[in-house]
Formats: C-alpha cells, structure tokens, sequence
C-alpha cells in the first residue's frame, strides 16, 4: 500500500506567536481573534489545556479558569508566511507536500519510494522531526495509510515520531484520540461530549444521516473520511521557484544609474518570460556579491502584482538611493517571484512590448534612403527542386513580429553559398553522413545530378557538400 505521513505542528499560530514572546512560554498562552476582553480563543497550549481552557472560549472566561493566561492576535500573513517556509524545509524529506487549508501547521506527505534513501521508513520520519526541532518548532510525524487516521493521531501527540505497521494498528490507535484535539468546531465538539462522544471511536459509531441533519456539513464530511465512505487523495501545491539572471561585472560597480541599467535589461528579460506564463511580478530580489566579501540583499514588492518595468525599477531605484551598497558590486543576480496575472495586466504588457515596429520601420526607412531601395531585404521560401532555388530575396517594406512555433529539440541552421566552392581533397578523407540524392533539370536544357553529404572538416564544422554527377567534381555548397 502507498504510505501516507502526517506533520503536525501543534498550535503553530501560537508557536509563532511565542517565539516573540518567549518569556509566555512558561505560562498557559493564547492566540486570541482580536484585542478585545470578549475575543474568542483561537489556540491553546498544553498549559492551558489543563487548566480547562479550549480553543472556542472567551478570553474573559478563560481569564476566570487561569488569571495567569498570556494571549495575543498575529497576523495572518505571519501564519502564512510560515506555513509556506516549513513547505519549504518538509520538501527536502518528499516532493509531494499538501499543507491543510484549514489547519495551519497541519501538512500531509508522500511517504512512499524514499527506501532507496531511508533504510526505514522511522529513520525518515525521525530525520523530519529534527529537522523541526532545529528550525524552532516542536511537531510530530506519523507514518501510515489514512488521510484522516495519521492526522488524528499526530494530533494527539505533542512531539513524536510514530510508523504504523499496518491499517488496523492505525485504525486502533487513532480510535482513542480525543475530540477536543481535532479542529472541530466548538459548538458541535461541546455538543458531542454532552452525548458521550468524546473520542475517535466514538465519532466512528455515530450515523452519517443524522450527523448531517444535526451538525451540518462540514462535520459530516469530516466523518465520511474517517469511516472510509470518501476518499481524498494527496493533492500536493507545486513548489514556486523564482525566476533568476545573473550579471558578473567585469570591473566591480558602484554607480546608481550603471547599476540600474543593468538591472532593467535583466528586469525586462524576466518580465517577458513571466508574461508567457501568465504571471505578474510580486517581488523582485536584489542579491549582490560586493567587494571586501561583503554582501547585498535587497527585497522589492510593488503595491499589487504588476508587469510595468518602469514602476518596478522605480522603487528598485528609490532603494538604491536610500540604502546605497557599502562596497562595488563585483556579481548581481536579480530574482524576480510571480503570481497569477489578470487579464488586463496582460494585455497592457502587450501593449508596451520592448520591440517598437514603428521605430523599426523610420530605421530602415534611413536605410534604404541612404544605401538604396535594395538596401533591405528579406529571404522568402520558394516551391523549388534545388537548394539555390528554395527562396528568393524581396524589398523588406514594414517589419513585423516573428511567429515562434515550439520545437521538441533545436534544429540546426544551413547556411547556403552564393557560390560553390571546391571541396578540399583532405576533406574527402573524412566520414561522411549520406548521400541525399537530387536530380532535375531534366525538363529543361542543363541536367542536374548531385550527392549531397555532410562532412566535418578539419576544424570542427559541418559541411554541407554535394557531388556533381554530371560535372565530376565536389562542391561545397554550405554549412551548419
């Protein structure tokens, strides 16, 4: 059976929390929804989990149990924040992380074909929950088979590591888990205590039809997937990784201006691949090596996700003038993360593409007023037998965008002579990779007859050679 592992970092908002106050860690503490004597409680810790306090209460009456009780809000761009960090660390141990939606702290995880790097499956789950415990947290990993089981039992353990052998050894030990450690809501989890329904095994036995009817939804979709009625497979979030150019200066540089004109030819680079993508700037990352081993990290966000080069090197350029480099820059890499892009976020990056046609076209119109009318021209494919015939040049009039079809590999460019040359006799010595047979003329009055072959010469570069049949002689006629 394919393993399944659950992380769970218990109260992680107020483990955050606590790592600003870390002299609350003493004390029964709280993260509470705002800053208000009425505010519900929305994570608890062991401290005050014995005093009787339970996510779901009131700060005024919690204060009643324990007068000691710390708490505090945090910010819900903190809480995300971390989550996407300990993504971040749990994708060393496996690939495929799901953190849950509705529980920060809580994260599901691939745990199957890693046995050619962990000789068991407990030295892996042990190696996660150090790596936890070095980044700051305190965490649990369970090992099993079930979504809802490892969670359970994860949950009911404040740090530890547990691999289950088999389904009915999870099942059996998840059975005994209270209630009050899973996230259910406070209202249905006070409910079901009062009806002697306390624990796993319990919520197992209750009836599904009037589990909906009674408590709604949520709690009834909660118990479909503990008893196995639903099945909710890994649905792992991709790893978002930054975009980067690198700049190595050949002379270290110090200058505002010469560094900005750098970074907007590397700016402007990354914004066109972002556009392919669909995607808006959220941040852009400044990362420079300067002299003196010193270095220089600078992080960008424009107000909301954009595409406008110049409003993003504007606050590159206000950042620069306020925090200027201690030492010149001898390397700088510019990184640059994207979100989803709206539509019409799109449309005006296409409307300010970087290539101007107009200014193109007054360009060439210089040209050709100076040089003559056959000044610019442009090759166009023809329907013809022989490779000389195969196109034909034509007055270039107005420039337009080049159409770029996705190619699975890189094709090689061949390059054609005006005029043959002769093939050297040493080259003949050579391997070749033929004969591509041509022939026609016979319509007209000259007979063509060639054997046309690719040959490296001495110098690394692949001839495009040809035979003549009816001249008795080899020509080079090309190159790739």
């Amino acid at each position: 059976m394919d393993r399944l592992a659950c992380v769970s970092v218990p109260e992680f908002p107020l483990q955050l929390l606590l790592r600003a106050n870390p002299e609350w860690v003493s004390h029964p503490s709280a993260v509470i929804a705002e800053e208000k004597p009425h505010a519900l409680l929305l994570w608890v810790n062991e401290r005050a989990r014995e005093h009787g306090i339970l996510p779901g209460q009131r700060y005024s009456a919690a204060l009643t149990l324990c007068h000691e009780l710390r708490a505090g809000t945090i910010a819900e761009e903190r809480v995300q924040g971390g989550v996407e960090q300990l993504c971040t660390l749990l994708r060393r141990f496996s690939p495929h992380i799901e953190p849950s939606i509705d529980e920060p702290g809580v994260f599901w995880m691939d745990a199957s074909g890693l046995h050619g790097l962990y000789a068991t499956l407990t030295l892996w789950a042990r190696s996660i929950e150090r790596a936890l415990v070095d980044a700051g947290y305190i965490g649990s990993v369970v090992a099993g088979f079930s979504r809802f089981f490892t969670y359970a039992i994860a949950r009911a353990h404040r740090q530890a590591v547990i691999c289950l052998r088999d389904a009915l050894s999870e099942k059996a030990a998840a059975q005994s888990v209270p209630l009050s450690r899973l996230n259910i809501a406070p209202s249905a989890r006070d409910t079901l205590a009062k009806l002697g329904v306390s624990d796993v095994g319990a919520f197992l036995q209750l009836p599904h039809a009037g589990l909906l009817e009674r408590f709604g939804p949520e709690l009834h979709a909660l118990h479909q997937l503990a008893t196995g009625k639903t099945w909710a497979p890994l649905a792992p979030t991709p790893e978002v990784i930054p975009m980067l150019r690198r700049h190595l200066f050949d002379d270290a540089e110090r200058d505002v201006f010469r560094l900005l004109f750098i970074i907007k030819r590397e700016l402007d680079a990354l914004l066109v691949v972002l556009a392919s993508r669909q995607q808006a700037l959220a941040s852009l990352k400044l990362d420079c090596k300067l002299e003196q081993a010193l270095h220089y990290v600078q992080t960008i966000a424009p107000a909301e996700p954009t595409l406008n080069a110049h409003q993003i090197l504007d606050l590159v350029r206000l950042r620069l003038e306020a925090m200027p480099l201690p030492a010149a820059a001898t390397e700088m890499e510019v990184q640059v993360l994207g979100v989803a892009a709206t539509v019409e976020q799109l449309q005006m990056h296409t409307e300010r593409a970087r290539r101007d046609l107009a200014a193109a076209d007054r360009a060439l119109a210089r040209v050709r007023a100076e040089l003559g009318p056959d000044a610019v021209m442009r090759a166009v494919l023809q329907n013809a037998h022989l490779p000389e015939a195969s196109f034909r040049f034509e007055r270039l009039e107005h420039t337009s965008f080049p159409v770029v079809t996705a190619s699975a590999r890189p094709n090689a460019v061949r390059r054609l002579w005006q005029a043959p040359w002769e093939l050297p006799s040493s080259a003949l010595r050579k391997p070749r990779i033929g004969p591509f047979k041509l022939s026609g003329g016979w319509w007209g009055r000259q007979m063509v007859r060639r054997d046309y072959y690719f040959i490296e010469d001495e110098h690394g570069e692949m001839l495009f050679c040809f035979y003549d049949a009816e001249r008795k002689r080899w020509l080079v006629h090309g190159a790739l």
